[in-house]
């Protein structure tokens, strides 16, 4: 089985410190490749993969960039790439390579993540978004109303979840640690692969979070 992992990204001087820690481990497994999907208004295509970078063509933006990145990153792996799971993340989340492999090749999932509720229905919750392939497909060539690729009312992660919901996907439970409070134990290591980190408002915080689970998992 192989998983592909898709890490929204960009090039602020935060964010480059917080790539430094993926390239530590990202493809570290043999059966898991990672890459970062960023904008670029310096590319000379709509879209390129240079290194370990999917690169789209234009003006990075949180709403609607990240949508309009995982769709166009999803039908660029599934024109490109061998995979049987596709993973969208975030940067400031944390790994366990192999127990995540584990996890997913010992469940039929169809679509899974941190569950939560917005008006009343499911959504996967955007540090975690895993799609089987077929549903992947589905998610990438749906035909959207022109204005949801520039709605700045909903998050990219509640959006899936509506276009998930109107495909009636099931939406399996993926678990993972909320770690941004230094409170990482060797039973968390031991039981979790998803190590959530982000320290709102904090940075620096999250990046020394960051760096020591690293550490602690993968020994770099």
């Amino acid at each position: 089985m192989k998983i592909i992992i898709l890490i929204l990204a960009n090039d602020n001087s935060y964010y480059c410190k917080i790539q430094d820690l993926w390239r530590k481990y990202m493809n570290t497994h043999p059966n898991i490749q990672s890459y970062f999907i960023k904008y670029s208004e310096t590319c000379e295509k709509d879209l390129v993969e240079i290194g370990d970078t999917i690169y789209l063509r234009g003006a990075d933006s949180i709403r609607p960039g990240c949508f309009i990145k995982t769709i166009e990153s999803l039908k660029y792996i599934l024109q490109n790439k061998d995979f049987d799971y596709v993973l969208r993340t975030n940067m400031s989340s944390v790994w366990n390579l192999n127990k995540l492999y584990d996890v997913v090749s010992s469940n039929n999932f169809s679509s899974a993540g941190v569950i939560g509720i917005h008006d009343g229905f499911q959504f996967v919750s955007g540090a975690g978004i895993l799609l089987r392939k077929d549903v992947a497909h589905k998610l990438a060539y749906t035909n959207y109303p022109e204005n949801i690729f520039y709605s700045k009312d909903m998050p990219d992660d509640v959006i899936i979840g509506c276009i998930l919901k109107d495909y009636d996907v099931q939406m399996d439970v993926l678990t993972r640690f909320e770690a941004w409070r230094y409170n990482v134990t060797p039973e968390a290591l031991e039981n979790y692969y998803h190590f959530r980190c982000k320290c709102y408002e904090q940075w620096d915080d999250t990046i020394k979070i960051m760096t020591a689970i690293i550490n602690l998992i993968y020994g770099v």
